[in-house]
This record gives structure tokens, C-alpha cells and sequence, in this order.
């Protein structure tokens, strides 16, 4: 009988705009040649943003999950699609990257559990960290960033090129008093992370210290029992990037809400000839407030951009995604949704010829 080569897997964690996706990003870039990656992403808005922010080599595919965590709204659909994209992809090694707003142990136990134990090599969980979370009570004080301390075998400190050394020192105190203590603790800036950080043998014995604070919609689905004939999950395209078309009048974009936990997102996508004056379009999106995130790709005169703000600081960088005009917003409050899509609209202008 053949012996089954497992698939290498990582889960990276962290709360929102702790730099996570940019860690992956860093990761591809160090990608082995000749090697196949299944990259999977969730995101807890509705409106799929960060898929079209990575630059993806042919030999990684990308499935990105929106409108819900994976180990709760999601929980029904995540393990037959899982299970279609390792049948499709055949990858040399698997990560994923849960919601910001999601909890790691439920993950974690279905990656070990009997649909996936026999298929995947669950390695380190890694958790990335902004010392400045520990400086904000709503953050340092939510068993959801303390669960993703908790279950991650080691952490990396980001930020460290943007945050004061008092700060960084005092994260690194606190990281010092978990128990158990993690295997290893790095410092990096700019999201760049060493591939063999994800080589570390994980503690299979770290149990989580907090009940799971979502509630599980439905059923996570046994791949192997009857329940699954029951209900069609939808496919990876369909659920690895939302490409929705705006049809009709271009000049209103397609809005789409949800919220829970706590939790508020919204997101928007415009017309693929919609065109933006980018000057008016950044002094708008920065009037937002207050976030917990915002990342958008926008369409305006002289290029498409990428902006990416976590609270008050903020990234602009020229993109190569070039389907349409969106933007997620999510925050621990409702905010007027209908201003600042008015606020948008008034940023078109006529698209270059």
C-alpha cells in the first residue's frame, strides 16, 4: 500500500490589520520553485478584497472565503470546499488565513480531526501581532485576540519599523507570561516573514483557555457522511472571489452589509468603467471613521491603486487588479453607510480616454 504524503499546513492568525495577509504574501514570495501552494483566505466582509492584493505566481492558487468566519457562519460550507480545492490543487503545502474576527481553535481541531488528519501535516500555528493591540483595551481585553495568543505556537511582532521601542518592549513582556510559552518569538517589519518559521513542530497538548464565542450556523459538514447530499455549498469560484457586475445605472455601486459579534462591514463594488479622481477619493476614504479596516482597488485617472488602512494609518500602492472598483469597510460600530457611499459617488469623474 502507498504510503500517503501529508499535505503541510499552517494556519496564520491575528486580528484584523495585524499584517497577516501581507505575511502570505512574503511567504509566496519564497515559495520553492516547481512547487504547487493552495492559499486560502477569509474574510469576514462581504466584498472580497484581499485576493486581488496578492500577486499570485501560476503554481499558487488562491480561495478566498468572504461574508463570515470560517469557524462559525462559514463552518457549513469551509470543509467540502477545502476538501475540493486539495482534489484540485494537489498542493506541495496548504496555509490559511482566518478571519481576523475569527477563533483559531475550531480550526484547528477540524484540521486534526477524521475528514483532514489522514490528508494534512497541521504545522505551526503562527500568530501575528501588532504591538499596538496591546495598548488598546478593546483589543488587548477581547478573548479573541487572547484565544489567538493562546493557540498559536509562536508569534511574530510586526510593525516594528512603525511603533515606539517602549511599545514593542512592553509587547514583548507580555508575550513572555503566556503559558504555555511559545516556541518562538520574531520581530519584522514590513510583513516579512522566513519561510522555515513554519517548519516548527507544533504543541499538540495547547487547549483553548475560553469557550468559542461565536455560535456555529448549521452544521460543519462531515465530508464523509450523508449530510453533505443534503446541501449544495457553493463553488470555489463562487466563493473564492466575488465578482459581482453592476448592471444598469454604473453611476450607483453594489452595496452589500453584514455584522455580528460586535462587528459591522460593508462593502462596495463599482462598474469596471467607473473612474475616480484619486485626490478627492483618498481625502474620503481617510474621513472615514472609526475603523477597525479599510482596503479598497480603485479605478482613477492615472492608474488603478491599492489602499489599505488599519485606523488612522494608511498604505496607497498602484495594483495590477483590474476587474472593477471596490472597497470593504469593517468596524465596531455602524457608521452612515449611505454618506459615505454619497461621499464615494461624488469622487467620479469621467474616465480617461
Amino acid at each position: 500500500m502507498a504510503v500517503v504524503q501529508k499535505i503541510p499546513t499552517n494556519i496564520i492568525t491575528g486580528v484584523l490589520g495585524a499584517g497577516k495577509t501581507t505575511a502570505i504574501q512574503s511567504l509566496i514570495d519564497q515559495k520553492p520553485e516547481g512547487e504547487r501552494w493552495a492559499i486560502v483566505i477569509n474574510e469576514y466582509g462581504q466584498v472580497a478584497i484581499d485576493n486581488a492584493l496578492i500577486d499570485q505566481p501560476a503554481e499558487v492558487q488562491v480561495m478566498e472565503l468572504a461574508s463570515g468566519c470560517v469557524c462559525c457562519t462559514m463552518s457549513y460550507a469551509f470543509e467540502p470546499l477545502l476538501a475540493q480545492l486539495i482534489r484540485q490543487v494537489k498542493p506541495h503545502r496548504l496555509i490559511i488565513e482566518p478571519s481576523g474576527a475569527g477563533h483559531p481553535a475550531r480550526l484547528i481541531d477540524m484540521l486534526r480531526g477524521e475528514n483532514f488528519g489522514k490528508v494534512l501535516d497541521l504545522g505551526s500555528t503562527l500568530c501575528i501581532v501588532d504591538p499596538a493591540d496591546f495598548d488598546n483595551p478593546r483589543i488587548a481585553d477581547s478573548t479573541l485576540f487572547n484565544d489567538q495568543l493562546h493557540m498559536s505556537d509562536g508569534i511574530v511582532i510586526s510593525w516594528i519599523d512603525k511603533r515606539s521601542p517602549e511599545l514593542i518592549q512592553a509587547c514583548k513582556k507580555k508575550i513572555a507570561k503566556l503559558e504555555p510559552p511559545k516556541q518562538y518569538v520574531y520581530e519584522t517589519s514590513r510583513g516579512q516573514v522566513q519561510l522555515d518559521w513554519l517548519d516548527t513542530k507544533p504543541d499538540s497538548t495547547i487547549v483553548p483557555v475560553y469557550d468559542p464565542a461565536h455560535p456555529i450556523v448549521g452544521k460543519a459538514l462531515d465530508t464523509h457522511h450523508s449530510e453533505i447530499e443534503s446541501v449544495t455549498p457553493p463553488t470555489i469560484p463562487q466563493m473564492a472571489s466575488i465578482s459581482l457586475k453592476v448592471e444598469g445605472d454604473t453611476s450607483k455601486p453594489r452595496r452589500f452589509q453584514n455584522q455580528g459579534n460586535g462587528t459591522w462591514a460593508c462593502g462596495w463594488i463599482f462598474a469596471p468603467n467607473n473612474c475616480f479622481d484619486r485626490d478627492s477619493l483618498m481625502e474620503t476614504l481617510e474621513s472615514v471613521s472609526p475603523i477597525q479596516r479599510l482596503k479598497g482597488i480603485f479605478h482613477c485617472e492615472d492608474d488603478w491603486w491599492a489602499i489599505n488602512r488599519k485606523a488612522s494609518e494608511s498604505s496607497l500602492k498602484t495594483s495590477a487588479f483590474r476587474s472593477d472598483s471596490r472597497l470593504e469597510i469593517i468596524a465596531d460600530q455602524p457608521l452612515d453607510w449611505d454618506a459615505i457611499e454619497a461621499s464615494l459617488i461624488r469622487c467620479l469623474v469621467e474616465a480617461p480616454p
